[in-house]
């Protein structure tokens, strides 16, 4: 059997970490915090197959659509050193995203079944500008992907 259905999904998340100025340990003067969030719309479609085992129906998924990302950046100096803060403003850009993945279903009842599924996602990149505080040669850019073991419980209206 073949399905299609709209994928919407978002996420947030913070890296925050050490800036090691020039790669050297010896000039870690500051704290960066670097929000990112993403919100993606798929048309996915659902192949299914015979069954592997008695009631074990294996099946593949994939999905195409867009995912709008967002990024900033800001530095702080640590306690007492005189390091020069950056922040780099605050960047929304579309990007093209799909995702691919499969997994199994096993019918529960007359109209329910489970399944377990992984979906592997690229979003694109998350880019901050490259002004703020000051102007820099390139953005901060983040590669954007998920990795989703699902566990699922469906009921088919009939």
């Amino acid at each position: 059997d073949i399905s299609l259905g709209l994928d919407l999904f978002h996420i947030n998340t913070k890296q925050q970490g050490d800036v090691w100025q020039f790669q050297l340990p010896i000039f870690n003067n500051l704290t960066y915090t670097l929000p990112i969030s993403s919100t993606r719309i798929l048309l996915n479609s659902e192949w299914g197959f015979r069954p592997v085992f008695h009631y074990v129906f294996p099946f593949i998924e994939a999905g195409i659509g867009f995912a709008i990302n967002e990024a900033s950046y800001n530095d702080a100096p640590k306690p007492g050193t005189t390091a020069m803060p950056l922040h780099l403003n605050h960047h929304t850009q579309g990007q093209f995203s799909y995702s691919i993945g499969g997994g199994f279903r096993i019918p529960v009842r007359k109209n329910m079944e489970a399944s377990l599924r992984f979906i592997y996602t690229d979003l694109g990149h998350a880019k901050t500008t490259n002004t703020g505080s000051i102007t820099i040669a390139a953005p901060v850019s983040v590669a954007l992907t998920t990795q989703t073991w699902v566990l699922g419980f469906t009921y088919l209206f009939q």
